[in-house]
């Protein structure tokens, strides 16, 4: 399933679609803004940024590889979770 929604959706549309999606596993508000072809990615009080090329990269590597670069550059922000919380985490980190 997941697959064909990366596949059939655009960068901004899957960016906004896996903001909905982490903001249901953690039960934190997300915000994102997409300006001059960079992502501003907020989940509860921490922000990254990436670039919209990123998403397009992501989608051709696989379904979840976007999620894992935000989840990354999240905890390199020093947002914590423990990677065997939920199966949708698990599918990030392909364990």
């Amino acid at each position: 399933m997941r697959q064909l929604i990366s596949k059939d959706m655009g960068e901004e549309e899957f960016v906004f679609y896996v903001a909905k999606c982490l903001e249901s596993e953690f039960k934190l508000k997300s915000q994102v803004k997409i300006q001059d072809y960079k992502v501003i990615f907020r989940l509860g009080n921490y922000e990254i940024i990436f670039k919209l090329l990123d998403v397009k990269e992501s989608k051709e590597k696989g379904p979840y590889v976007l999620d894992k670069l935000i989840l990354d550059k999240l905890q390199e922000k020093g947002f914590n979770f423990d990677k065997n919380r939920s199966q949708y985490i698990k599918y990030c980190y392909d364990i």
